[in-house]
């Protein structure tokens, strides 16, 4: 049989993906939220591992409803009509991932400091230190993500592969 004359006559990817996302974002949307509203109501639990943990919810619930969003999409073929749509999509997630790597290297130094250095542990991880480091968490990102978007000159270079890439996955 002469394959270039076969039709393909199953599901549409779009009908298996877009709901696949949408069920991956309200699994990773619960969660997060369950995490968030714990600790808001919990006046107790307020120490480094908390706060921590807390960072990382936020940026996995972010990360979450942008699947929602992307997957809703799909189905009804959205992104693809809207370049502003298609970069907040593409920027949301790879800003929250930066943000997340940052707060899980600040994660794996407090506990390394909590196992290895237990008596100093007190000493170098107050909240001074939690916060300044957080902040970094956030910021260095911030400027990766954001600064070729006020200037610099970098403006067109980043728009033109924001939109090949937008136009390579179908969104435009």
């Amino acid at each position: 049989m002469n394959d270039s004359n076969a039709t393909h006559t199953g599901v549409s990817p779009h009908l298996i993906f877009g709901p696949t996302l949408i069920l991956i974002s309200a699994i990773g949307t619960t969660g997060n939220g369950l995490v968030l509203y714990v600790y808001k109501k919990s006046t107790r639990i307020r120490d480094t591992t908390m706060m921590l943990l807390m960072n990382l919810a936020f940026t996995d619930l972010f990360t979450s409803i942008t699947l929602g969003v992307n997957g809703i999409g799909v189905i009804f073929g959205i992104i693809h009509k809207s370049y502003i749509i298609c970069l907040a999509v593409m920027l949301i997630p790879t800003y929250m991932f930066f943000v997340s790597q940052g707060v899980l290297s600040i994660t794996t130094f407090d506990r390394f400091i909590a196992i290895c250095h237990y008596d100093k542990y007190a000493r170098i991880m107050t909240k001074t230190t939690l916060r300044i480091l957080l902040l970094m968490a956030w910021l260095i990102p911030t400027l990766m993500i954001g600064v070729p978007f006020v200037g610099f000159n970098y403006r067109d270079v980043i728009k033109n592969a924001i939109t090949v890439i937008c136009s390579m996955s179908g969104y435009i």
